[in-house]
């Protein structure tokens, strides 16, 4: 049961919560269908990004504390600018 929940709270951090901030940040007046479905997308484009970049420098390399902490510092960075924003 644990090992489910766990699952699905991933896959709601890698698949849509970095869309979805980023939604909230360049589209103003949306539908919330559109909002869902650009969330997933620019979510999955974001993912592959980190990938690559933590894939192509030498120095850090990829592992599970290397992505948690990129895309802790994402979601920090892109809530202060919706808050600044807002």
């Amino acid at each position: 049961m644990l090992g489910v929940i766990r699952i699905i709270i991933a896959a709601a951090f890698l698949l849509f919560i970095p869309g979805y901030l980023l939604t909230l940040i360049f589209f103003k007046k949306i539908d919330k269908l559109e909002r869902i479905a650009l969330a997933i997308g620019l979510s999955i484009c974001f993912s592959v990004l980190v990938g690559l970049v933590l894939g192509y420098s030498s120095i850090i390399g990829i592992n599970s504390f290397n992505l948690l902490v990129s895309y802790i510092l994402f979601f920090g960075i892109m809530l202060m600018i919706y808050y600044k924003r807002k």
